[in-house]
């Protein structure tokens, strides 16, 4: 399950990272289930956000005709697929249990606790959920691998993280910096730069750990197909 149900004041990360790269959430999506060995997965997005849903259906169809998705993925004998599933606008929705009412049917409520989506979740079956941040940067530690990610941020919180910058500020933005950055790092930051999980984003630090290859060759391929004054400049 994928909680894409942002709905906190402020933040739009996830909002960026579905509508520039949906196909990394897609790929984080496919690489949850087949790590949980769950043949079915649920993309819940907010209603606020038809544009990112349009995006995640038209990945999710790319994915399927490609074999990426479906009864047997590339050939393998595995079977995962990807539904999406529309909120309403509920703020209570975000919070993972009422999600999963939400989706059910039922008025969206919390659920008592124990017991836990792990035990049972989404129509009585155990379910993990994680949001859209958390399944992008499953892509990139499965491509660079884990040490690669543990080498950025600090000892007890590593990798980055996507902050969003609003309001009464110079340089508004989605921005992903090191784990144990400080807020004036963000605030001051100039350096738009590939991200580690979203090549599209813009407006955000540039990250202390060297781009992911795939990043890099994405990053190529933007500039040969852009016109040649844009590369001049």
């Amino acid at each position: 399950m994928c909680n894409a149900d942002e709905s906190e004041p402020g933040t739009f990360k996830d909002r960026v990272l579905m509508e520039q790269d949906p196909y990394a959430v897609i790929e984080g999506v496919t690489l949850a289930a087949f790590a949980t060995a769950s043949e079915k997965a649920y993309l819940y997005v907010r209603a606020e956000y038809p544009l990112a849903a349009a995006r995640l259906q038209n990945a999710i169809d790319l994915a399927r005709s490609r074999g990426f998705l479906g009864d047997d993925v590339l050939g393998r004998g595995v079977k995962v697929d990807i539904e999406i599933r529309r909120g309403a606008g509920a703020y209570i929705c975000g919070e993972e249990t009422a999600l999963l009412s939400s989706i059910e049917g039922h008025r969206g409520e919390p659920r008592n606790k124990p017991p836990f989506p792990v035990e049972i979740g989404l129509f009585g079956k155990p379910t993990a959920i994680n949001n859209v941040e958390t399944l992008c940067a499953a892509v990139a530690i499965v491509a660079d691998g884990g040490a690669a990610w543990a080498a950025v941020g600090t000892p007890d919180s590593t990798g980055t993280r996507l902050f969003c910058v609003s309001g009464h500020v110079g340089r508004p933005g989605v921005y992903e910096l090191p784990m144990g950055s400080g807020s004036r790092r963000c605030s001051t930051s100039r350096a738009p730069s590939a991200c580690r999980r979203c090549c599209s984003v813009g407006r955000r630090a540039r990250p202390s750990a060297p781009t992911s290859s795939t990043c890099r060759s994405r990053s190529r391929a933007r500039a040969r197909s852009a016109p040649r004054s844009a590369r001049a400049s």
